[in-house]
């Protein structure tokens, strides 16, 4: 292992809610139930981009791609913004 990679400093983010978009039958009756129920401020999601995980259908990244799209669009319409983690942990420092 490159000496670099052991003396970067790492963060510790854990996830608060987790699309399930590996399996291409996750349904939309899920993805509803994800939207209305645990996106708010400060949430961590998940996604998957590799179909080749353990479990995973070889089309995940293109389902995580659709799950993708729908959390963007319901984020917007309720006037949230997505950021990325070093962002959110920025915002969790100001206050």
């Amino acid at each position: 292992m490159d000496l670099f990679l052991l003396r970067k400093a790492y963060r510790l983010v854990l996830w608060s809610v987790i699309a399930r978009d590996w399996k291409l039958n996750t349904g939309e009756h899920h993805l509803r139930n994800l939207l209305s129920d645990h996106i708010r401020p400060g949430a961590v999601i998940v996604l998957h981009d590799s179909g080749d995980t353990f479990g995973a259908d070889r089309e995940a990244p293109g389902q995580m791609l659709t799950v993708l799209r729908d959390i963007l669009s319901e984020t917007e319409r309720r006037g949230l913004k997505c950021v990325r983690t070093d962002e959110l942990l920025k915002l969790e420092h100001a206050t």
